[in-house]
């Protein structure tokens, strides 16, 4: 089992890092119930600091997605450092087209 959290800051996951094995993170044009709506630039500072951290990471992007707003995440996703998160929580199955 892993716990994971949803932290409110940057400087949250420095300090819940040591009780949590990853954080899920996100963008509300993408993802809904987040903690806080990172922007792409933020999230890559999280995504780069839990992997320094030695935690893991999963981008938010619970939404029920048109064709058009899968566009728009296509281009979200190719400005995130992907290589480097662990997973993604996904609700609209058409995302597996991308």
């Amino acid at each position: 089992m892993k716990y994971l959290t949803t932290p409110h800051s940057l400087t949250a996951i420095e300090k819940l890092a040591p009780f949590y094995d990853g954080f899920i993170i996100g963008n509300d044009m993408f993802g809904t119930r987040l903690a806080v709506s990172y922007s792409v630039e933020a999230l890559n500072q999280a995504i780069e600091l839990s992997i320094e951290l030695k935690r893991e990471v999963f981008i938010n992007l619970n939404q029920m997605y048109t064709d058009l707003h899968l566009e728009h995440l296509k281009d979200f996703l190719l400005n995130l450092h992907t290589d480097k998160v662990t997973g993604f929580i996904i609700a609209d199955l058409g995302c597996i087209v991308l």
